[in-house]
């Protein structure tokens, strides 16, 4: 995380976008830092009166059926904000209900691997029996009730983070191709800022972490 850190901070003074993924077991994360960012979109249509409306819609059909191309809708220019990776990371855990579990299990993995240089082994009782403690501290720390992330959830990243499986991945690498389409087009809006994918429970969530 250090490392990440550290580049996106970088990429943050340069001006440059920044884009991260990584993919433990059957868990992954996609995160983006694009700072201001400026893209188009479609402009709400305007409302338009009875006969207004049904004139359009004559002429449109009329053009329609003469096989002359429809006009391109109209666009807007739309910005957001993103925060930096720390910033993100700085966010309060709550109950999976509200916030994908996966991100405390991210957190939770990339602490390990600062503590120790590896990450979790399978079929190691000690490392997971560190992960489950260091899970119950920082839920105390933020307010929320241990149990809301299960002990066997947690055991379960902890068998499984040091691989890296096939769907996974596919998953996460489509995710990192359809953004960077958009930061190059600038045509759609941007998954702002995190998006968490959990293979076993079939769930993708997107979340715009931050720490206030």
């Amino acid at each position: 995380f250090a490392v990440l850190s550290a580049l996106d901070a970088m990429c943050s003074s340069a001006g440059v976008y920044f884009i991260a993924a990584d993919v433990f077991g059957m868990y992954g994360y996609f995160f983006s830092n694009l700072g201001e960012f400026r893209y188009e979109k479609e402009a709400p249509a305007a409302p338009a009166s009875s006969s207004d409306s049904s004139s359009s819609s004559s002429s449109s059909s009329s053009s329609s059926s003469n096989g002359e191309p429809q006009a391109k809708k109209a666009k807007q220019q739309a910005s957001v904000s993103f925060v930096s990776l720390a910033t993100a990371w700085g966010a309060r855990w709550q109950a999976p209900r509200r916030m994908s579990r996966v991100f405390p299990a991210v957190q939770l993995l990339q602490q390990f691997q600062a503590r120790h240089g590896f990450l979790p082994r399978p079929n190691t009782q000690a490392d997971a029996d560190e992960m489950v403690q260091e899970k119950n501290n920082h839920a105390t720390q933020h307010k929320m009730e241990p149990t809301a992330i299960t002990d066997d959830f947690i055991r379960s990243v902890c068998q499984n983070a040091c691989a890296e499986v096939s769907p996974v991945c596919a998953v996460l690498g489509g995710v990192c191709g359809q953004e960077i389409i958009k930061v190059i087009s600038a045509n759609a809006e941007p998954l702002n800022n995190t998006f968490f994918y959990n293979a076993l429970d079939d769930e993708g969530r997107v979340e715009t972490l931050t720490s206030t």
